[in-house]
């Protein structure tokens, strides 16, 4: 069983959930308290992950899917999630919100 503070749940930040838009993150490189893995089977894509987390320092740690499918409820994790410090944007005067297909769209304004 996990501390209080190791404990995924207690997390603050950003969950980020499955493995493109985790290692996204890692190429850009945002800030990740850490990764956490389902299983360890492989692809090239989570062997990317793991590799990318590896060389940044961040931890990386096992659980089951059900703790998966809670931090994720409802979403499609594919056994990846990041714990990820909170994003900072802009100010909301500053972007707008455009609908293209069934995904929003972040615009920056030229105001």
């Amino acid at each position: 069983m996990s501390t209080r503070h190791d404990d995924p749940r207690s997390h603050r930040g950003r969950v980020v959930v499955g493995v493109h838009p985790v290692r996204e993150l890692l190429r850009a490189g945002r800030s990740i308290n850490r990764i956490l893995l389902v299983d360890r089977s492989s692809s090239d894509a989570i062997d990317e992950v793991v590799a990318l987390a590896e060389t940044a320092g961040i931890r990386i740690s096992g659980i089951d899917r059900d703790e998966a499918d809670d931090l994720a409820p409802g979403q499609v994790h594919q056994g990846v999630v990041a714990l990820a410090r909170r994003f900072r944007s802009s100010a909301s005067t500053n972007c707008w919100v455009v609908p293209a297909t069934s995904r929003p769209c972040w615009l920056p304004s030229t105001r």
